[in-house]
């Protein structure tokens, strides 16, 4: 806006207010300069001058007619460089963190948007695995914060891919680039792959010891309800010293427990709890699983002592 007058004052020494808002006009300066002298008339004569200095901004020349006093009207050219008076919202992305695991079907993400102007609600573009989604049922912005919940569900295993594209002020300032995450999907509990002995082997002790093998992927290993029931009788609960886990690996020990069988007994162990631990969402836990065995001692030899 061209007027060589102070908008401020009125007075003579001149003015430059510039507006911005992109495709949203408004009346608020975003900045300003004002002549150096009484009756400079700053501002009377303004031209575009494209980019001068080659950073991609435009640039501006503002004359001063009446510069400068005592001696009016020789005239003054000012010349303003392009520059960037607006910031962008400020994007953090809240959860999950890149890379985690969930056990929801239904895990959203959440993103906080903030800027000292008002935000663009038009403007906001999300995306989730290649689908695109504005502000609506399964988009919402509450307060700052950005919230995504999936209506419908995801499959185990999804690599859930998700980015802000685009969002901007109401003054027009958008994100330079967009703000991408990434989590995993795990429905899935740990499972034992083996055990040793084998089920229905023939055991040749009074307390034997098994180990086992399991397997979980991505979410690793959580024991805190894991539980063994032997015979269906005797339930021991971890932690106990004769349940041992070191990550993919675990053993239990009949010894430890305390228990004894005999030639001719059948075992019954029962395992179950084993649990996941993904970053969000509860734990995945494993389903019962049986093991059966037989007790055969073979020959056994039997001491006496009498006195005589």
């Amino acid at each position: 806006i061209a007027g060589g007058f102070n908008m401020f004052t009125g007075d003579s020494v001149g003015m430059v207010p510039i507006f911005s808002g992109s495709s949203y006009p408004d009346t608020l300066m975003d900045w300003w300069a004002i002549g150096e002298g009484e009756d400079d008339k700053f501002g009377w004569m303004i031209s575009p001058l494209g980019d001068v200095n080659g950073d991609g901004l435009p640039d501006l020349a503002i004359g001063a007619v009446g510069y400068p006093v005592p001696v009016p009207y020789t005239g003054r050219v000012y010349l303003y460089l392009g520059f960037h008076f607006h910031t962008p919202p400020e994007v953090n992305l809240i959860e999950p963190t890149p890379g985690a695991t969930s056990a929801c079907a239904d895990q959203g993400f959440v993103f906080c948007v903030t800027d000292s102007d008002r935000i663009d609600t038009a403007s906001i573009i999300v995306e989730v695995q290649g689908v695109r989604y504005s502000i609506g049922d399964e988009l919402q912005l509450e307060d700052s914060l950005l919230i995504f919940t999936p209506s419908s569900l995801f499959s185990d295993g999804d690599t859930v891919k998700f980015c802000l594209i685009n969002v901007a002020d109401m003054r027009g300032a958008e994100i330079e680039e967009p703000v991408c995450g990434n989590y995993i999907i795990d429905l899935t509990p740990p499972e034992i792959l083996s055990i040793e002995p084998p089920p229905e082997s023939i055991l040749h002790t009074h307390q034997p010891e098994f180990s086992l093998i399991l397997s979980d992927d991505p979410s690793g290993y959580n024991y805190d309800s894991v539980y063994v029931i032997v015979n269906g009788n005797d339930t021991i609960f971890y932690p106990d010293s004769s349940i041992e886990f070191v990550e993919q690996k675990g053993s239990f020990s009949l010894v430890a427990a305390g228990l004894l069988f005999h030639n001719g007994d059948s075992i019954e162990i029962v395992i179950g709890g084993l649990g996941d631990k993904p970053q969000y969402c509860a734990p995945n836990l494993s389903s019962p699983v049986t093991f059966r065995y037989t007790v055969e001692l073979g020959w056994q030899l039997e001491f006496q002592l009498t006195n005589e």
